[in-house]
């Protein structure tokens, strides 16, 4: 075989070793849709990132080729730019976006051309970039975007301020009849009077239950003395101290006469204890 021959296929063995080394390099790509929620008529953004092995010579990278198909979406590349360290290379490319209808819109496929400029072709490039074609791409898969209407969530905002205040008035509601209740269950406290206190103790009387009558006629005495100090009050007090010892301990039964003492003396004192109260 001739040499001309030999040396023309080992270069062109060589140029294809190295295209397919070059299309071993593997490329990592995420893309990364910025706002949460994308609404009619306000500007989203898109981010693609790409990070791939750093070569001997240096990526030029040119603007990303898409279609958009879509009459009511706008796209425009707002940034591209890389980072770059000892062993890889980043790049970012910033898409924003402007939709006019909701609905679901496909962003891409897209390409992403590039170069890597041995030392001649970044002379060439400094001089002219316009000679400078691209060589490779990079494919980036589509991103599905969902769009809602702005007044969605206007709505969405009331319903929810509109349940919290229906929430809110339940609640309160449930608070005020379980209190309500509350106090209804409760039994009413009635304040029981010296003349009632009186009635109860002529009761006890009648039914011979004299130990009841004269410990009712000394709690009598005790709410006098809680109104007004009076030596006669105290002194009531002490005989009607040692007559209750006398009948509750040693089992003695007081006189007629005794019991209609405590009686009038106890009676009078409420009587003009009410007169005072009821001017």
């Amino acid at each position: 075989m001739p040499k001309k021959n030999i040396f023309s296929i080992t270069f062109l063995l060589i140029f294809f070793l190295e295209i397919i080394s070059f299309a071993d390099k593997e490329h990592w790509i995420d893309i990364q849709q910025k706002d949460k929620n994308i609404l009619t008529k306000q500007r989203f953004e898109i981010l693609v990132n790409i990070k791939t092995e750093k070569e001997e010579n240096p990526y030029c990278f040119f603007p990303p080729e898409f279609e958009n198909n879509k009459e009511n979406l706008s796209l425009d590349v707002k940034k591209i730019g890389t980072r770059e360290s000892e062993r890889e290379v980043n790049l970012e490319i910033y898409i924003e976006g402007i939709a006019q209808e909701a609905g679901e819109y496909t962003i891409g496929p897209m390409r992403i051309p590039y170069i890597l400029l041995s030392a001649d072709m970044e002379t060439e490039f400094i001089k002219d970039n316009t000679r400078v074609i691209p060589t490779s791409y990079w494919e980036v898969p589509s991103l599905q975007i969902k769009v809602r209407d702005e007044r969605f969530f206007k709505y969405k905002r009331y319903a929810y301020i509109g349940v919290g205040i229906i929430f809110v008035s339940i609640v309160f509601v449930f608070i005020v009849l379980l209190y309500r209740n509350k106090n209804k269950n409760q039994p009413i406290k009635t304040e029981i009077t010296m003349s009632d206190s009186l009635h109860v103790a002529r009761k006890y009387r009648l039914d011979g239950n004299y130990y009841e009558y004269l410990k009712t006629l000394l709690e009598i005495v005790k709410k006098l003395q809680e109104k007004k100090e009076d030596k006669e009050l105290l002194n009531l007090e002490q005989k009607l101290k040692e007559k209750i010892n006398e009948v509750g301990y040693k089992g003695k039964v007081p006189t007629e006469q005794e019991m209609d003492f405590f009686w009038k003396e106890i009676a009078n004192n409420v009587s003009v204890y009410e007169d005072k109260k009821s001017v």
